[in-house]
């Protein structure tokens, strides 16, 4: 089980690790609630940044999502 602490931890040595700005776009490939995201859903909020979502996982959408958006980061999960 992961604390508020421990998520807030993570949030913080992940933005001095891979530092994030309002200027930046998070494209979500893979469900928030999965692992909280890796808490991406909180440190892409801290950081400011805009959270753009799918609808369903598909490379064509994702990269129109990345050319249509803007977006800088994302996750990349592979599925079997």
């Amino acid at each position: 089980m992961i604390t508020h602490r421990n998520a807030y931890t993570n949030v913080v040595g992940t933005l001095l690790h891979h530092p994030m700005t309002v200027a930046d776009r998070y494209l979500w490939s893979l469900p928030m609630f999965h692992a909280n995201g890796w808490t991406f859903v909180w440190i892409v909020t801290a950081a400011g940044a805009a959270h753009i979502c799918l609808r369903k996982v598909e490379p064509t959408a994702v990269f129109q999502k990345i050319q249509q958006e803007s977006i800088t980061m994302l996750c990349a999960a592979r599925q079997s």
